[in-house]
């Protein structure tokens, strides 16, 4: 038995088709805010920053993020190769240039092999006085967090509890990112 379909059904089949697959288009390209993005929730406490976790500062001197106790900061993953990542570090240095007054840090750790790479993309100089450049190369620290998918951004509380985890890029610059990251300054 072989179908067939008359002009009065072609047309609504075509046209459902063409909605549904313009819909489907739109919710993959679509780059949700902080706040509407699907977060992967942890509750508090649920992980505590290794205390003895640590990553590399450009003068070669390991710094744990311990050092970071006592404030709330946010703990950035990337890559120079990733462009994602590309995409956002911009909207991340706004960020911590709006709330460098703020007891509040930006902790950017580069998961690249060389510092090379990463100051290419982000030199120590443009970043402003609340943020931070470490170096990864190993992949112990994003390891530890299970973070593989760059760029991955951990909010941690000043008691080092991960509050949440945001997998890909945000729009750090929506006032709904200021509105999340407000009560941990």
């Amino acid at each position: 038995m072989r179908w067939r379909l008359n002009k009065t059904q072609t047309v609504p089949l075509v046209t459902v088709l063409a909605i549904g697959g313009l819909g489907f288009l739109w919710a993959i390209f679509q780059e949700p805010s902080v706040e509407s993005r699907d977060r992967q929730n942890m509750p508090h406490s649920s992980m505590v920053v290794d205390q003895g976790g640590f990553a590399i500062a450009q003068d070669g001197k390991e710094v744990k993020l311990s050092t970071f106790k006592g404030r709330g900061f946010l703990l950035h993953f990337w890559a120079s190769w990733c462009a994602p990542c590309l995409k956002e570090i911009p909207e991340v240095l706004a960020l911590a240039r709006k709330v460098q007054d703020a007891e509040f840090k930006i902790v950017f750790v580069s998961t690249d092999e060389r510092w090379e790479d990463a100051l290419k993309v982000l030199p120590v100089g443009s970043l402003p006085k609340n943020a931070v450049s470490l170096l990864d190369p190993a992949q112990r620290l994003a390891t530890h967090y299970a973070s593989f998918s760059y760029p991955e951004t951990f909010l941690i509380d000043k008691d080092l509890k991960v509050v949440t985890k945001w997998v890909g890029a945000q729009k750090w610059n929506d006032p709904e990112a200021l509105r999340v990251l407000r009560p941990y300054f």
